[in-house]
Formats: C-alpha cells, sequence, structure tokens
C-alpha cells in the first residue's frame, strides 16, 4: 500500500508501490499513467517507486524503465529473480512445470524475459504462412460451430504434410449443417471432431444425419485441459516450422496475433482471445491437430484414454 499524505497541493506519497506494472494501460483517460499520473504523485515527498510484475512485451513504460535501469542509468535498479531462484520448487518440480507451458509463456512468466509480440503464445506465427497447393487426401478434421453473434463456424482441414486449408461456414443453421456435410462428404476425411460445447450436441446429430460415413464423426468437448493440450502441440508445430498455413488466410493470421494466455496464483495457464478478439480459426485447427493425433494410427492409445472413462483406467 502507498502511503499518502493529503495536503493542500493534492495526494502525494512517499513510497508506491505498483503490481503486474507491465499490464497496466500506457495512458487512462488520455494521459500517461506514468508521466501525468504516477510522477505527480510522488513529486513532493516521494523516495521511491518499486514496480512488480512478469514481463509482458517489449513495449510501454514497464519496459521502457527496465531498460534504464539495466543500462546502469542513476536513480534506476532492476532485480531479476527466475522460477529457479524460486526456493519452494526443486529442478524435477520445474521441469514438471515446463512441460504444460508453451515456450513462450514460459520465457515469458517463468524466465522473466522481455519478448516481441509476447501478447500471442505463437510467436513468429508469420514465418508459416506461405503460398501452398493444399492436398486433399489423408486428411484430419476440426469443426469450431457457431449459431449467433459475431462469432465464426471454422471447419479446418489438415493433411499428411500438415499444411492447413480452412472454411468459413456462413448463412442459417439448416444451410450450415448442409455446407458442412458436404464438405465433409467431398472431402472424406479419415477422422472429425466436432465440437460439441453448448448447443454443439444438437448440431452434432443434424450434422451426422447428413454424412455417407458417419462412423468418421466425433464429440469433442473443450475444457481448459484439452485447450491446453490442442494449443501447446501447435505452439511447438510453430516454433519448430512444422505446420504450413495459406498465406491468404487473414481470419487466422489475425486471430494467432491476439491470442493470449494467463497464469493464475497458483500456476494454472488458461487460454483465450484477448478482449475484443476472437479465436474460432485457432479451436477448430487445435481440434483438426488432435484429431490426427488421435487417429493416425488405428490402436492408438492416446485416443482410447480419451474416450475411456477414468474409473477404468
Amino acid at each position: 500500500m502507498a502511503n499518502r499524505h493529503n495536503q493542500q497541493d493534492g495526494s502525494n506519497c512517499t513510497r508506491l508501490i505498483i503490481d503486474e506494472a507491465s499490464y497496466v494501460r500506457d495512458t487512462v483517460d488520455g494521459q500517461s499513467f506514468w508521466y501525468n499520473i504516477v510522477r505527480p504523485l510522488i513529486k513532493v515527498r516521494g523516495k521511491n517507486v518499486i514496480m512488480i510484475s512478469t514481463p509482458l512485451s517489449t513495449n510501454g513504460f514497464f519496459y521502457e524503465l527496465c531498460m534504464k535501469a539495466i543500462k546502469g542509468e542513476k536513480g534506476y535498479l532492476y532485480i531479476k529473480r527466475t522460477i529457479y531462484d524460486d526456493g519452494l520448487i526443486d529442478e524435477k518440480g520445474i521441469e514438471e512445470e515446463k512441460r504444460g507451458i508453451p515456450e513462450l509463456a514460459w520465457r515469458a512468466e517463468y524466465l522473466c524475459e522481455f519478448i516481441t509480440n509476447a501478447l500471442s503464445v505463437f510467436p513468429d506465427y508469420e514465418k508459416c504462412f506461405k503460398p501452398i497447393s493444399f492436398k486433399y487426401n489423408n486428411l484430419y478434421c476440426g469443426i469450431d460451430l457457431s449459431t449467433v453473434g459475431d462469432d465464426n463456424t471454422i471447419l479446418t482441414f489438415i493433411n499428411d504434410k500438415n499444411e492447413i486449408e480452412q472454411f468459413n461456414i456462413k448463412g442459417e443453421l439448416d444451410s450450415k449443417y448442409k455446407q458442412i456435410a458436404d464438405l465433409l462428404n467431398k472431402y472424406k476425411p479419415v477422422a472429425t471432431y466436432l465440437e460439441v460445447n453448448s448447443i454443439g450436441e444438437v448440431m452434432y446429430n443434424e450434422i451426422k444425419k447428413l454424412l455417407k460415413n458417419k462412423d468418421t464423426l466425433h464429440k469433442f468437448t473443450t475444457t481448459n485441459d484439452s485447450k491446453k493440450e490442442y494449443v501447446n502441440k501447435l505452439s511447438v508445430m510453430i516454433m519448430n516450422d512444422e505446420i504450413s498455413f495459406n498465406e491468404n488466410n487473414k481470419l487466422l493470421y489475425s486471430e494467432l496475433g491476439t491470442f493470449s494466455y494467463k497464469i493464475s496464483k497458483n500456476r494454472n495457464i488458461s487460454f483465450a482471445a484477448l478482449p475484443g478478439a476472437h479465436d474460432d480459426t485457432i479451436t477448430s485447427l487445435g481440434m483438426a491437430i488432435q484429431a490426427k493425433e488421435d487417429f493416425k494410427y488405428t490402436n492408438n492409445i492416446t485416443f482410447a484414454k480419451r474416450n475411456i472413462p477414468k474409473k477404468l483406467i
């Protein structure tokens, strides 16, 4: 808490602590947070301003002040502590923690690095957008459904070369059922995951009625754990340049750039689009990747475990 002194010339602090400073907006109501709000508070009696935060990206007042300290400018001090400085967790625990965290989040949240484009879970995703001639063979599919609002219904195909083709399904519900079924009947994917959260169960049943090979359509329930699983897979594929997106897919390009994460105080990570953005293309893509992972071998144990009740495993 700040020690505040109310005087005739306004409120002043002797010491001020700003928590999660990297997440504070640079401007508030048109005024610079640092120069117009914080500095006047410490102008009269101020001795210290302590900022505590994990890094976010290479921009903003927190980054600028940290760079001043790192360069050795007088009056600034930078203290960096990573997970390896945490006396409450050993190296084995750190390695277990690392397995469930995407590379970008690990570097920012646990190694305390300032990262360019750190708003997105997928650094350097731009390199995966290329001119591709998509081959419709040995396909796997993921479908993210929407009914109303601004969300899109996205159907994603992934082939054996990890090339991606996406379709934005528009129209009324009956039209969407038919369009999806027509694409699945035409290109015959080995397996398709269709999200059944919310009203998806009803749509799943309607689409299945129209399919020639009904056994290839499977239900997928999106949870934080299932989302974490396919996001981690996608993150690694992008990092290793093992996946290719159509260079004209502007919707996917924009959503990859605004897909972010949060880490709770008990170190649980969750993923979602930034406020005002969407992640329909990513959800659909993630399910397609998971379908390929689960069904590329007929005796895939991953799929077996995913669908057998926990009591029996």
